[in-house]
């Protein structure tokens, strides 16, 4: 299963953001976060692969949705899959337990802790990491593993440790979306 397109691919112009509503990207903590969040409305648990998986797909999805990347932080080819280094080292303490904590930032100028979030007036990237969740919260970490590494995918075609560029990224996730749709209009 694939998109709900409720959003216009069409659209090459992004609409005029208010200063409440700057979309993406945002610090990838804070999609992990909704990701976390959902999981737990749904009483499931996330490891840490899984969250990666999770993050890596709704990059991919908003790349294709949003026509941006979802976050800045770069996405590597490590041995299980597309990581992000930044979002492995602040749950890497879960190991293979599931994830109890949250993303947060430090703002050194106000000297406080402050929480990562999608804010709620962002509806295009929530509707993306939503369909995100729906398609893909179901799923065993270890189906996701496969495949992020099947032949063709970004992972595939990226050296161990290396950077994986974002345009693969964006074109391996549009050809599924392409993909998807010729076949729907097959059937």
């Amino acid at each position: 299963m694939l998109p709900r397109a409720s959003i216009n691919r069409k659209r090459k112009v992004p609409l005029p953001m208010t200063e409440s509503t700057k979309g993406p990207p945002y610090k990838v903590g804070a999609i992990a976060n909704f990701m976390l969040d959902r999981a737990r409305q749904d009483r499931r648990w996330l490891t840490h692969l899984k969250l990666q998986k999770l993050v890596y797909m709704a990059y991919g999805w908003a790349t294709v949705f949003l026509e941006k990347p979802l976050f800045e932080e770069p996405i590597e080819a490590w041995r299980f899959g597309p990581v992000v280094p930044h979002l492995w080292h602040e749950f890497k303490a879960y190991r293979d337990k599931p994830i109890k904590g949250r993303s947060f930032d430090y703002d050194p100028d106000a000297k406080e802790v402050i929480p990562l979030s999608v804010p709620e007036d962002d509806k295009k990237t929530r509707d993306v990491l939503e369909m995100t969740w729906e398609n893909y919260g179901h799923v065993a970490a270890t189906a996701l593993t496969a495949r992020t590494h099947a032949p063709g995918t970004p992972w595939q075609s990226t050296l161990r440790n290396d950077v994986i560029d974002p345009k693969k990224i964006a074109d391996h996730f549009l050809d599924l979306y392409n993909q998807f749709h010729v076949t729907q209009l097959d059937s």
